[in-house]
């Protein structure tokens, strides 16, 4: 087994990478080892991509390398698992407290936590994303949904539109606060609604996000849309 523990401006490289990122909450989910080829089958890429990121995680100190015992022939694989002691997250610890310390607090002194939760989302959606440029009144619904999966990827969400039939959803694959969101899922899943909620409202409206539908893989969830009118 290699156990190398990376510099500060290593794990910030691996993990700047939402890519990365998602390949190591894969792993820390299948409370075993993996390899590159049951990765990428799990987060939709080739072995070989995923063996590079795999190199630089591995740099960083965030994953171990084993190789299989084998008791009948063939070549051995190569396995991988988180490191002891790896959070996931570059800082993680003080962004992880400093998000259960605001959601606890939303929690503890609002009459109706997921309306605040939500009514903070709103708030921020509105400030993240800029209205359309052409200076039009709104985009229509596929130019608004393109746009608020290109924010959710630059947030870290790992983001996939999923489309059966003539219900539309937002697959998550990668919850930036899973961790604070398991214990106070009500206020954080709040949150990212009303951020959502806060795109489509600054992009004119074109869409309504119905709903989230929280944890329904280890590390995803489900945002479900529609378009207005």
């Amino acid at each position: 087994m290699t156990a190398v523990r990376g510099t500060g401006a290593d794990r910030y490289r691996a993990l700047a990478d939402p890519r990365r990122r998602h390949l190591l909450r894969v792993l820390e989910d299948a409370g075993g080892s993996l390899d590159a080829a049951a990765l990428g089958a799990a987060v939709g890429r080739h072995p070989n991509t995923v063996r590079e990121h795999l190199v630089v995680l591995e740099r960083a100190g965030l994953v171990t390398r084993t190789i299989e015992e084998r008791t009948r022939p063939g070549r051995p694989r190569v396995l991988f698992a988180p490191a002891s002691g790896a959070d996931g997250d570059a800082g993680g610890d003080g962004y992880r407290f400093l998000a259960e310390v605001l959601a606890g607090s939303i929690e503890h002194t609002a009459d109706v936590p997921a309306e605040v939760g939500e009514r903070a989302g709103r708030e921020w959606g509105r400030h993240l994303i800029e209205r359309p440029a052409d200076g039009s009144s709104g985009l229509s619904s596929t130019d608004a949904l393109e746009r608020i999966v290109a924010s959710l990827a630059e947030l870290g969400f790992e983001p996939e539109v999923h489309e059966c039939g003539a219900d539309v959803s937002i697959l998550l694959h990668d919850c930036p606060f899973r961790d604070v969101a398991r214990r106070q899922q009500d206020v954080v899943c709040s949150v990212h609604l009303g951020l959502l909620r806060g795109m489509s409202e600054r992009l004119g409206g074109a869409l309504d996000m119905e709903g989230i539908d929280p944890f329904v893989g280890p590390s995803l969830c489900s945002v479900r849309v529609s378009a207005r009118g």
